[in-house]
């Protein structure tokens, strides 16, 4: 996650630990999730809407591009910033290089936790 450069993936900028929990500082978004809005407002309107989409879109082309799934889709995982634009996160159950590969997807080899940074 510390290579991915993309305005819509939640920036990671390190991680540390301690004996019982693992730390992730990651960038500071102030406008909530998507599941929080959606709750608020009952709907978006149209222009909303399409825009949200094609920021997620965005974000999911990017992470196929560099190999990574991202697994979790849902709008809980979708942070808004301050200028009101979607930015993905959560990646416990992403996975790296699977793309065009034949692989089962429900293995082991997710990025979850420690192992994805």
């Amino acid at each position: 996650l510390i290579s991915v450069r993309n305005p819509f993936v939640v920036r990671f900028f390190y991680s540390f630990t301690c004996r019982e929990n693992l730390y992730l500082v990651m960038e500071y978004l102030n406008g909530g999730d998507l599941f929080s809005l959606l709750r608020n407002l009952g709907c978006l309107d149209e222009d909303m809407a399409r825009i949200y989409i094609a920021e997620v879109v965005l974000a999911l082309e990017y992470l196929h591009s560099v190999n990574i799934i991202h697994r979790d889709l849902k709008p809980d995982n979708l942070l808004i910033n301050q200028d009101g634009h979607i930015k993905l996160t959560d990646f416990g159950l992403s996975k790296v290089g699977l793309i065009n590969s034949t692989d089962d997807l429900s293995g082991d080899s997710s990025l979850g936790n420690s192992g994805f940074f």
